[in-house]
């Protein structure tokens, strides 16, 4: 485990916060399942990423924890990073760790959702940990990406047909490679880059 990883979650243990059984009221249940990567899966995300969208910054999409947010900027592939989380809890024990590890002036977890009227992502690059988002998520992200230029770059796990079928419309696959979970699982991500 990456040293920043075992400081985050020590902090999450210190507060008493289960972060994971909090759940949003209304929420589909497939898309509150917690799907935390390995450290050194993040970091080759992020090296892709910022090789192709730049590395003034990244957005989270349901950043849980907050710890790809943190892992952006405390392993220096980017100078600020954004999550967005629809989970009240997991956003203040986010935010509350990124200050305990002096990353709160270059990265912060916002309470918000991509369902939001009027959301865009303003950062060069996104990731999305999306194993476990179902459609109507997929569809808000759809639409959130479409409507961010700004947004060159971002990671998905859903194959390209599922993003077409969603309605993204401006980004096409650039690469695929394989991520671990924490948990020992293996999933498939896609690269995808605005055209």
């Amino acid at each position: 485990m990456h040293p920043l990883s075992a400081r985050i979650h020590d902090r999450f243990e210190r507060h008493g916060v289960d972060l994971w059984a909090a759940r949003e009221p209304g929420a589909s249940e497939a898309s509150q399942l917690h799907c935390e990567l390995t450290s050194e899966s993040y970091e080759r995300i992020f090296r892709e990423l910022a090789r192709l969208g730049g590395r003034s910054g990244l957005t989270d999409l349901g950043a849980g924890c907050g710890l790809a947010v943190a892992l952006a900027v405390g392993g220096r592939t980017f100078r600020r990073s954004f999550g967005v989380e629809v989970v009240a809890a997991r956003v203040a024990a986010a935010n509350e760790a990124l200050r305990s590890l002096g990353l709160r002036k270059r990265a912060v977890v916002a309470l918000g959702s991509f369902h939001d009227e009027g959301f865009a992502i303003e950062t060069p690059c996104a990731l999305s940990v999306d194993v476990a988002f179902a459609r109507p998520e997929l569809e808000a992200l759809a639409r959130a990406l479409e409507a961010s230029p700004a947004c060159r770059a971002f990671v998905s796990f859903r194959a390209p047909r599922r993003w077409a079928a969603a309605g993204l419309r401006s980004y096409e696959p650039a690469s695929s490679a394989r991520a671990a979970t924490s948990g020992g699982e293996r999933f498939t991500y896609t690269v995808y880059v605005r055209v």
